[in-house]
């Protein structure tokens, strides 16, 4: 799973950094200086 989203990331342009504590994935969209937004989500199998 964390392989498909690193590879759908890099396809829309985003800088990948993938194998981050074995499993996570960050993902970088760089457009120059300014404001900034941070995004978190979660892959498990939890019950929502």
């Amino acid at each position: 799973t964390a392989a498909r989203m690193a590879q759908e990331l890099s396809a829309l342009g985003y800088e990948v950094h993938s194998g981050i504590a074995r499993t996570g994935v960050v993902a970088l969209l760089r457009n120059g200086a300014g404001p900034l937004v941070m995004m978190r989500a979660d892959m498990d199998a939890l019950p929502v």
